[in-house]
């Protein structure tokens, strides 16, 4: 019996799957789309009717139909086994089940929880009162499936408890709190944010105390403003971000992620107009935040007040996204106000702060001279604060400008600000030397693998565009003369989603056998000229040691090697088979 993955695929194919998310067109035997996992004008996403797979080759992702729903849905295998089986119409066997059975329960109790939480709220005039006076409109609050949890010790436990869970299971969702002997529930006197999860199940919720409220709570302590689920099975604050479910589509509509600081932040700032906003939940920004936001955009535009302490807290998030390729922005928010106060204030002022948010350089250079005039204090500011952001722009272009741009707003040369740069990425050591032959070396080896990659994709392509096996093993064997018999099986090693883009590139560029055989003449063309240059280079390092150290006989040796090699260079020829 075939295995759930093989009646997927037998029921589904991969255009039905991408179809479903992005518009496809014809492109030859294959099909296009913009890239949905990044910004782009031009398709570079093609799929593979006959391969049943699709490759980008902007962002480089790959893969089948299970791998494009984990990327875009920001799910595991699991899960995305499970939601590519509900389309099928596949039923999935117990064994299959297991995989899923404890993830798929404890969301059930989720679910539960956020409709008991719903129903209270109607329940509670209260909790719509403080919200409505937060600005908070009905539509919104159900939208955000916000609730209110009742100030009752058991009043959750006990609904789940009817529903058919264990108090085993109610515990792994963070739901319930147990003290010795004694079962109660997490959250009383609240109301309720629901955390979700990229595909919109419910994994966590934020409860938030509200003025008026009552929380009952062992020996009289005060409650904390808010009371967060506790990391579990299905929740991890590292990798969630609160909102996203509902902003995906706009971020990825709109090139842009807004970053702020809360729930109340995010829900207002949707129902100001800004709806591709979203916040962590109680962590500032990590790598598994980062990578979640760019398959959809690099422009991350991030709030605050400029004279609060968010920004401070902020920076390591900063530098990771510099690090990662975003573009990082700031919206400059009025003194002690938050977006969730702006919106309700005026949300087109809102708007504007995002739509006028300015890059994180720009942003802080602009602030501390505004704070300061004292010349040698702002350098000195501006040295501290800026100069470890402009350090971590990958983009060397992107550097470049900022580099410009901050010795224009210091009036000083560039160089101090390239010398300061230095200085700080060597751990205070400038560099004295750059290690340029071992770059080359890196170089040389990449160049290498490259040849061998491409050659054997179009190897593979040319067996099943044509048979003729004895052309086919005469291209083989002419290239490993040139590249060395080591690399007697060329596919070997090669990573299938590299094979994937070479197949997809040779059939976006040939048509017939022809156009394929004088690709692969061309490559053995450039493989011989790539070797003969290394040879060269090496050769060339040689005599200069030689000369280093004064032997006479060695100088002489590699000078001849140097002028045959240079003549082998000169008389390559681009038909050599």
């Amino acid at each position: 019996m075939s295995s759930p993955v093989e009646q997927i695929k037998e029921r589904l194919n991969i255009i039905d799957v991408v179809s479903s998310y992005i518009k496809l067109e014809k492109a030859g035997r294959n099909l296009k789309a913009r890239c949905p996992f990044h910004n782009e004008k031009t398709p570079s996403f093609f799929i593979s009717p006959e391969r049943d797979t699709f490759h980008c080759f902007g962002c480089q992702k790959g893969g089948d139909a299970f791998t494009f729903v984990e990327e875009i849905e920001g799910v595991d295998f699991k899960d995305a086994l499970r939601m590519l089986a509900e389309r099928a119409g596949v039923t999935l066997s117990e064994r299959d089940k297991t995989l899923t059975s404890e993830h798929a329960r404890l969301i059930s109790a989720m679910e539960h929880a956020v409709f008991y939480f719903e129903r209270e709220f109607s329940k509670h005039p209260e909790a719509l009162l403080y919200l409505g006076k937060r600005g908070l409109k009905e539509e919104t609050i159900k939208h955000f499936r916000i609730g209110f949890a009742p100030d009752e010790w058991r009043g959750l436990l006990t609904f789940l408890r009817e529903k058919g869970f264990t108090d085993v299971d109610i515990e792994k969702a963070g739901l319930v709190v147990r003290n010795a002997d004694r079962v109660y529930d997490r959250f009383r006197g609240r109301i309720m944010f629901p955390i979700f999860n990229a595909s919109g199940k419910p994994i966590a919720f934020s409860g938030r105390i509200f003025e008026g409220a009552k929380e009952t709570y062992p020996g009289g302590v005060a409650p904390a403003k808010y009371v967060n689920s506790p990391e579990t099975v299905l929740y991890n604050k590292s990798r969630v971000l609160y909102g996203f479910d509902k902003a995906k589509f706009e971020i990825r509509k709109r090139d842009a992620c807004v970053v702020v600081e809360g729930q109340m932040d995010v829900v207002m700032s949707h129902q100001g107009g800004v709806t591709n906003a979203v916040a962590t939940s109680g962590t500032a920004l990590t790598i598994e935040h980062l990578s979640l936001i760019f398959r959809l955009t690099d422009k991350l535009i991030l709030a605050f007040d400029a004279d609060s302490a968010g920004f401070e807290a902020s920076g390591r998030g900063i530098d990771l996204a510099l690090e990662g390729g975003f573009d990082v922005r700031i919206a400059k928010l009025p003194s002690g106000l938050d977006p969730a106060d702006v919106v309700k204030e005026d949300p087109k002022k809102w708007q504007s702060a995002v739509r006028d948010s300015r890059h994180v350089v720009d942003f802080l250079t602009t602030t501390l001279r505004e704070r300061n005039d004292d010349t040698r204090v702002f350098r000195k500011n501006v040295e501290r604060a800026v100069l470890p952001y402009v350090a971590r722009i990958r983009s060397r272009i992107e550097k470049a400008h900022f580099v410009e741009s901050v010795a224009r707003a210091l009036d000083l040369p560039q160089n101090s600000i390239w010398e300061a740069l230095a200085y700080k990425d060597s751990g205070g050591v400038t560099p004295s030397f750059i290690k340029v032959e071992e770059d080359r070396e890196k170089d040389a080896v990449l160049g290498r693998r490259n040849l061998e990659e491409r050659f054997a994709g179009l190897l593979l392509l040319f067996k099943e565009e044509d048979n003729d096996e004895n052309s086919k093993k005469g291209m083989e064997e002419e290239f490993l003369k040139i590249v060395g018999r080591e690399a007697a099986d060329i596919r070997k090693g090669i990573p299938n989603e590299r094979l994937q883009a070479v197949l997809f590139e040779g059939e976006m560029r040939h048509v017939t056998r022809e156009t394929l055989i004088e690709e692969l003449k061309e490559l053995l063309y450039h493989a011989k000229l790539f070797t003969f240059k290394e040879h060269l280079r090496k050769a060339t390092n040689d005599l200069k040691y030689a000369e280093s150290i004064g032997d006479e006989k060695l100088i002489r040796e590699k000078l001849e090697e140097c002028s045959e090699v240079s003549k082998e260079l000169n008389d390559i020829r681009p038909s050599i088979i």
